[in-house]
């Protein structure tokens, strides 16, 4: 059986984290048309009928990157159980021009979703940057899906002060 998810998630193409919460707290999403009370909820993917305001949602096991391995062969694993969903991350390494805001908020001018596209970058699913550079500055930037790299990497034990090299024309 597939190892269930937050209800959130479902939503994580289309909405925000707080926007799904909101969905939750209006009491506009149903689980099998039962009415979801808790952001914290779960769902089954491939199982569960998710509904958006009575309308089923479609695809949001993709949207997740879920894999169904009950449509595909089983092999036997020497015993050991297989898992029946995978998640898979993108990960964008992207040079940041300048001018550009280290956002993914589409409302702001020049993010880095808009710049992305335009240099033909299509992500499959909702990325944000790991870390940020300030609007006036190029460089490297990671973008991922994956939301335990930006908090193994910027937070907790392996947080590291931020050191500037600043060149100043007189």
């Amino acid at each position: 059986q597939p190892e269930p998810i937050r209800i959130n998630k479902v939503f994580k193409k289309t909405h925000s984290r707080r926007q799904a919460d909101q969905l939750v707290a209006d009491g506009r999403i149903t689980i099998n048309d039962e009415p979801v009370h808790s952001a914290g909820q779960r769902v089954v993917p491939f199982e569960d009928i998710v509904r958006l305001d009575g309308k089923v949602v479609e695809g949001w096991e993709e949207f997740n990157h879920l894999t169904d391995s009950s449509q595909s062969n089983n092999k036997s694993n020497g015993g050991a159980n297989s898992e029946s969903s995978t998640q898979v991350f993108e990960y964008i390494k992207y040079w940041k021009p300048l001018g550009v805001t280290c956002t993914t908020d589409r409302r702001i001018y020049d993010n880095l979703i808009d710049a992305l596209q335009q240099d033909g970058c299509r992500p499959k699913s909702r990325i944000f940057p790991v870390g940020r550079l300030d609007k006036e500055t190029s460089g490297i930037i990671l973008m991922t899906s994956d939301g335990r790299l930006p908090n193994a990497a910027l937070r907790g034990k392996y947080k590291h002060p931020k050191t500037y090299v600043v060149k100043a024309n007189r």
